[in-house]
């Protein structure tokens, strides 16, 4: 018996084992329906449905290293192999993202999925299962559709990619990191250099915000010559230096229409005062694909 790891069959060979391999588990549709991805990063079937297959030991190891996971390598990995109609989940708009995953999830794990919560009328604390299907059928794309009219200028919004969101949060989350260790430092150690280092990572969280808004902005139109302004690099220049009523409307908005996408909560009665409560569901990838949760 040969011990040589991953030995490789002899070329033109048909594994006899092929037909055991997985196959798809449940087939879905994109709340995009297809848009606003870049040529190439999708292979749309003719019926727009798309096969989702469960994940491999590998995919199930990769979704649960946190390095892997917070440079998004993992994410994106697990989610190509899961979803071989997506050639490159770094291009996914991020209004599919979360459909993305409950698919997979249900292709995994099944449909049923059991969480804790505590109820805010009374404090007990209950176990309930979820039905993803219901979920993953509820998300819809937001309306890209619609136009910020500001009179002098309008405004097209559209989604960011996902290794534009995933940068933004890795970036954040790094930042968070670093803000959390200086306050944890003595008041006598509040000197010049630390307040120095607590102003400059306030102004690149500033920052993200505005790179963040202008990976959603799809152009900005000028009204008065009708030229559209869609280089990424002259809108962020422009949400730097807007007046702060205008940069505020101009994010309200974009919050307004992300809202339309996001997962709806979920809705229980409390086991025990019987009130309503509803629940967020957090996508936090190593416990959302956790088995058994």
């Amino acid at each position: 018996m040969s011990t040589e790891p991953n030995q490789k069959p002899a070329a033109g060979k048909t594994n006899p084992l092929s037909k055991f391999f997985r196959t798809p588990a449940i087939y879905f549709s994109l709340p995009s329906n297809g848009e606003f991805w870049e040529p190439g990063a999708l292979d749309m079937p003719d019926n727009n449905e798309l096969a989702v297959y469960p994940m491999t030991n590998r995919d199930e190891i990769m979704i649960r290293t946190p390095d892997a996971l917070l440079n998004g390598t993992g994410v994106t990995e697990v989610i190509q192999s899961c979803v071989p109609s997506i050639k490159d989940a770094w291009k996914m708009p991020s209004c599919d993202v979360d459909a993305v995953l409950v698919a997979m999830r249900i292709a995994s794990y099944g449909h049923s999925m059991d969480f804790s919560s505590k109820c805010p009328h009374c404090n007990a604390e209950h176990d309930y299962a979820m039905d993803l299907r219901h979920m993953l059928s509820s998300i819809r794309a937001p309306d890209y559709g619609q136009v910020l009219d500001l009179e002098v200028m309008r405004i097209k919004f559209r989604p960011q990619k996902y290794w534009e969101v995933n940068y933004a949060n890795k970036t954040t989350f790094e930042i968070r990191k670093l803000q959390q260790a200086l306050e944890t430092l003595p008041d006598t150690e509040e000197n010049e250099e630390t307040i120095h280092l607590v102003t400059e990572q306030l102004m690149r969280v500033n920052r993200i915000n505005q790179s963040i808004m202008a990976a959603s902005t799809d152009y900005i139109e000028i009204v008065e010559s009708g030229e559209r302004v869609s280089d990424q690099s002259f809108i962020e220049d422009f949400y730097a230096s807007v007046d702060r009523k205008t940069y505020d409307k101009i994010q309200a908005t974009m919050g307004e229409i992300q809202k339309q996408g996001a997962v709806k909560p979920v809705s229980v009665s409390c086991q025990s005062c019987t009130k309503p409560i509803e629940i967020t569901i957090l996508f936090d990838y190593a416990n959302f694909f956790a088995v058994g949760s």
